[in-house]
């Protein structure tokens, strides 16, 4: 990914409204994301204890490594009707 895109991604992220508890924004954007790519994902049920609305997005690419990417799907104040100045 080129430096534009990259900035792009986070600020379409950045504005999404995910409190602790209400990721679930997040991981339908993830997995919109990556059903471009036609990487495959699952969810566990992390939910079920953490009270989140969803649970963690979890995708091997190329049946997984030695590597892992690893992201809080929350946000830690409202992002809602945030605008950027980019």
């Amino acid at each position: 990914m080129n430096q534009t895109i990259l900035t792009e991604t986070f600020l379409e992220v950045a504005k999404l409204d995910a409190l602790s508890g209400n990721e679930k924004v997040v991981a339908d954007y993830i997995r919109t994301v990556l059903s471009k790519y036609d990487i495959a994902l699952t969810e566990d049920d992390s939910n079920l204890i953490s009270g989140s609305n969803t649970g963690n997005i979890i995708c091997e690419i190329n049946g997984g490594g030695e590597r892992v990417l690893l992201s809080h799907m929350d946000t830690a104040r409202p992002t809602k009707g945030l605008e950027s100045s980019c």
